[in-house]
C-alpha cells in the first residue's frame, strides 16, 4: 500500500493521494500556520478508524441478511494532556436504521471492533474503544 504526501501551500497544507487518484486534504492548526483547509492529522485517523470498522459492519449485517437503510456514526476520541498527545479512549456511536435486529447489531459492531477492522486492531493495546447503538427505523 503506497500513499504519496504532497504540501499543497507554503504553511503546513499538504494532500495525500492514493494509487487510485483519490485523495485527502491535510492541514495544521492555526497555532502552528494552518489555515483549516483540511482535516486535522488526529480528525483523519478517526476517520480512517470509524470507516474501516463501517465497512465491516455495513458488510457483516448484509451477510446476516439484516436490512440497513441508513447508517451514521458520530465519534469522539479523548486525548491525554501532554506530548505526544495520543488517543486514550475513542467512543463510537452507531446510528443503525432499517429491519435490524438489535443483537445483531452489536455482533456486527464487536466482530469490527475486537475481529476485522485493522485500524481498530492496531490500537487495542494502548486505546480504550467502546461504543453505544441506537437502533431507528
Amino acid at each position: 500500500m503506497k500513499i504519496k504526501l504532497e504540501r499543497v501551500n507554503d504553511a503546513v497544507h499538504f494532500r495525500a493521494t492514493n494509487p487510485d487518484g483519490l485523495t485527502i486534504d491535510i492541514d495544521g492548526s492555526a497555532e502552528v500556520g494552518g489555515e483549516n483547509l483540511g482535516m486535522r492529522p488526529m480528525q483523519a485517523f478517526l476517520s480512517a478508524m470509524v470507516s474501516c470498522s463501517s465497512i465491516d459492519i455495513v458488510t457483516i449485517l448484509k451477510k446476516m441478511r439484516q436490512e440497513v437503510t441508513n447508517f451514521r456514526v458520530d465519534v469522539e476520541g479523548l486525548r491525554v494532556d501532554e506530548h505526544p498527545k495520543v488517543f486514550h479512549t475513542i467512543h463510537l456511536h452507531f446510528f443503525i436504521g432499517g429491519q435490524v435486529k438489535e443483537e445483531r447489531a452489536h455482533r456486527a459492531i464487536e466482530l469490527s471492533l475486537t475481529k476485522y477492522c485493522s485500524v481498530s486492531m492496531m490500537l487495542k493495546e494502548s486505546v480504550k474503544v467502546d461504543y453505544t447503538l441506537t437502533l431507528e427505523p
